[in-house]
């Protein structure tokens, strides 16, 4: 006996008017993602303000190139506005006279701050797996010797 494959699921016609709706409906909160990605970039955060979940987002961006291009576009604006952010309080705290924030800001804006990477000199052949460490400081006193 041949086994029968049960019939494809169909899902019924949807009138011009219906399709209209939802275009617009899902235009309208496509926007509306791309915009809260430009305010706060997280994927997920954006999501969940207007409303659909990660997956539609992540559908939207596979079925449409130009909605992908904006969310990436309205991303990096995102990040560029929050590294303004923290830029801004992180000087904000210095001025507040926070030691870990002014500390922070010499190490990664002044050199002479800057840490120093250590040299790491591995087992030669036939020695033991002992690794030399020499401080930046201690590489150039004995180069200078």
């Amino acid at each position: 006996m041949a086994e029968s494959n049960p019939p494809p699921l169909l899902t019924p016609p949807i009138d011009p008017k219906s399709r209209e709706t939802i275009d617009d409906r899902q235009a309208e909160e496509k926007a509306d993602v791309i915009e809260q990605l430009r305010i706060m970039p997280i994927i997920q955060i954006a999501c969940s303000r207007i409303g659909i979940s990660r997956s539609t987002y992540y559908r939207w961006r596979q079925e449409d190139p130009p909605f992908a291009s904006d969310a990436d576009g309205a991303l990096q604006e995102g990040t560029l506005l929050m590294n303004d952010l923290a830029e801004s309080k992180l000087i904000a705290n210095i001025q507040d006279g926070d030691n870990t924030a002014i500390i922070f800001w010499l190490k990664h804006h002044h050199g002479k701050y800057a840490p120093k990477p250590n040299l790491v000199l591995g087992p030669e052949k036939g020695q033991s797996n002992k690794k030399l460490v020499i401080s930046w400081e201690d590489g150039e006193k004995i180069q200078a010797s």
